[in-house]
């Protein structure tokens, strides 16, 4: 008997199964193991699985007396299950060694209409509103890893692994379709929640900013771009990535705006004047460093650029972690700022990098000044689990 309605299986973020306008929850289970058992089963229906891969997947590599009578038992109490739930029990076949699903039961898993929309976004050069609204339907599915409740189960991890690369491939595939299509609010809505899932995809950053300018929130735009910058240096310990680089130019495009009166453009110039060094992004630095080093060989004058690198001292140990290095980094990053001159310009380069253009400079006082920075620094900790190394060098050098 074939029946007309599918079984609906519900596995990103939860576990849940529709049949018959009838849903079995992962907490009538009453066992992972049940869980596991009937997932395995639902995830590989196009084939059979024999016996003794399904005590590998249930057990691994657990201690049990008679694993082929656990299996038994397991198999036993899921029948029961079912049964209560939905009024039928046969929704998968035990043959001499193995089981395979019911060819009587069509089903429907959230997770193959992923791999569907991968195929189908391939494919299409272009999409029209009705494609974006049923992808974003699709996309939507994803509410969180696969099977959480058993994510530690080792053939799982790799699944987790594969689907949260597929969610964000087809997010930003799709992103990009929108785009094309000027469709910016759906680019935008697809990104944050993208976002949402994995917050450190550079790429994802790159179209949310770029979804942003194009819906005309230049200031959102600048200030999510912080915060990505800022975000990547304190979790991956890394600089501005190439996604992020290409993003910034495109912001600063946008604030080319056309302004015919000087006395304006003067009174924004002196908005809010520096009374400090001036702290800016790695991609602004480099520009200005370039700016500098061509004044510096047209006038004469001295300016000197120094690397600040923290590292962990060996005695420390291993439990210096990212946390605390980034704690490290905050507390120099107040040394430097409150120490060095209005003119002086600061960035961080790396997760535990500090990057620094002095002013007014010779060979005599540099050392003087790097030998004060570190003194301040090294005075607000205590236990001195991290050294500052140095080097610098005049511009152009």
């Amino acid at each position: 008997m074939i029946y007309m309605d599918k079984v609906k299986a519900t596995l990103f973020g939860t576990f849940q199964i529709s049949f018959q306008n009838k849903i079995l929850e992962e907490n009538e289970m009453h066992s992972s193991k049940l869980v596991a058992l009937f997932s395995y089963m639902m995830i590989y229906h196009d084939r059979v699985v024999s016996v003794t891969e399904m005590m590998d997947i249930l057990w691994n590599n657990e201690e049990i007396t008679n694993p082929r009578n656990a299996l038994k038992n397991l198999t036993y109490r899921l029948r029961k299950v079912l049964q209560s739930t939905f009024g039928v029990s046969d929704f998968f076949l035990t043959q001499r060694g193995s089981y395979s699903w019911n060819p009587d039961y069509e089903i429907e898993l959230d997770i193959e209409q992923f791999e569907t929309m991968e195929k189908e976004l391939k494919e299409k050069e272009q999409v029209n509103q009705e494609d974006i609204t049923r992808m974003c339907g699709i996309l939507s599915l994803y509410k969180g890893k696969l099977l959480p409740s058993i994510s530690s189960s080792h053939w799982v991890i790799s699944l987790i692994t594969y689907f949260h690369s597929l969610y964000l491939r087809n997010a930003k595939q799709l992103a990009l379709l929108c785009g094309e299509a000027e469709d910016y609010d759906n680019m935008s809505e697809i990104c944050k929640n993208a976002l949402l899932i994995d917050p450190l995809d550079d790429e994802t950053q790159y179209l949310f900013i770029k979804a942003l300018l194009l819906q005309g929130h230049v200031d959102l735009a600048k200030k999510q771009y912080q915060t990505a910058s800022r975000m990547m240096y304190e979790s991956l310990g890394i600089r501005q990535s190439e996604y992020l680089q290409k993003i910034y130019m495109e912001i600063m495009k946008k604030q080319e705006d056309t302004e015919e009166n000087l006395d304006t453009i003067k009174d924004d110039l002196l908005d809010d004047p520096m009374k400090k060094a001036f702290q800016c992004e790695y991609g602004v630095f480099r520009e200005i460093y370039h700016l500098d080093m061509r004044r510096s060989e047209r006038h004469g004058y001295a300016e000197y650029v120094v690397l600040f690198t923290l590292t962990q001292k060996k005695f420390a140990g291993s439990d210096s972690n990212l946390s605390l290095l980034n704690k490290e980094m905050k507390k120099l990053e107040t040394v430097v700022m409150s120490s060095l001159r209005n003119g002086d310009v600061v960035s961080k380069y790396s997760g535990n990098q500090y990057i620094m253009l002095l002013y007014g400079c010779n060979a005599e006082n540099i050392q003087i000044i790097v030998d004060r920075l570190i003194s301040r620094y090294e005075a607000q900790s205590k236990f001195h689990l991290f050294e500052i190394e140095y080097t610098y060098d005049e511009i152009g050098a």
